[in-house]
């Protein structure tokens, strides 16, 4: 659904879960999840023209610009030479990738997990969760928002070592996206590894 590619995710949070609906056979569970700490990584590339002339010959001139990418940088170099009618001129093109990270805070207040087997050691789980990412500055392009819309979906196990703390390794898709409240929308989509230490319950 997102068409910014090689972009990248991390983050720290917590999660609430409250039983809604036990059975022999699983547990329904709400769950909200809050990252007060999500950094979203974009691809961006330098370029540096070199302007020399060479007929008459002359003083260098430098120009560098820094510009964000939808798609994955590509590092490389070019050179050319241009004839005008009182001089010539060798460009020298140089491109080199890079990487912005920005930080952000999420929530999602909206989110449902399903454990299967729930009087085992080992516990698959599905869930799913929506909510919104607010970050310092537009993500994952300039045109796009500060404040995007998420949702995910993924399934995990759960690994209890006592009866109320247990281990989750879970996998998601997750996506972002403004939703149109922005100039352009984007979107991200992601595959993200979730690891959470569970208590309490």
């Amino acid at each position: 659904m997102g068409v910014s590619e090689n972009r990248k995710l991390a983050a720290l949070g917590g999660a609430y879960a409250r039983r809604l609906w036990p059975s022999h056979f699983g547990d329904l569970r709400y769950i909200v999840e809050l990252r007060p700490v999500l950094m979203e990584s974009d691809p961006v590339y330098q370029t540096r023209y070199v302007i020399t002339p060479i007929n008459p010959p002359g003083p260098t001139s430098t120009t560098t610009s820094a510009t964000e990418y939808y798609l994955a940088c590509r590092p490389g170099s070019s050179q050319q030479t241009i004839p005008t009618p009182t001089q010539t001129y060798s460009l020298m093109t140089t491109t080199t990738c890079g990487r912005r990270w920005t930080y952000a805070q999420g929530f999602s207040p909206v989110g449902l997990q399903y454990g299967f087997r729930p009087s085992h050691g080992i516990q698959p789980f599905v869930s799913s969760t929506a909510g919104y990412v607010f970050s310092t500055r537009p993500i994952p392009t300039s045109d796009a928002g500060s404040f995007n819309f998420t949702f995910d979906f993924g399934a995990g196990i759960e690994f209890f070592h006592a009866r109320t703390r247990s281990i989750q390794v879970e996998y998601r898709f997750h996506h972002i996206s403004n939703h149109y409240t922005a100039d352009d929308n984007p979107g991200i989509d992601n595959g993200v590894i979730k690891l959470s230490y569970a208590f309490g319950r």
